[in-house]
């Protein structure tokens, strides 16, 4: 397992956030944490849920961020061969 430090925090959106391209959303419960990614939609940037086709932009996650240091569990993938 990696883990990984966000230093802020989205109460209202539940998404947690290091830089622009470490972008995690953190459901709560026993499911662990989604990485959203990054695209452009009409110039700006923006966050997918891989498998969703909502975007939420990075204007609207940036507006509530709060400092708060969040880790972040990650499984690594290794190559059956």
């Amino acid at each position: 397992m990696q883990e990984i430090i966000l230093q802020y925090y989205n109460p209202g959106l539940k998404i947690a956030m290091g830089n622009w391209s470490q972008v995690y959303f953190i459901p709560g419960g026993s499911a662990g944490a989604i990485e959203l990614t990054p695209e452009y939609y009409k110039g700006r940037l923006v966050f997918r849920i891989p498998g969703c086709s909502n975007r939420l932009s990075y204007k609207r996650i940036k507006k509530d961020l709060q400092s708060k240091t969040t880790i972040v569990q990650k499984k690594i993938f290794v190559m059956p061969f």
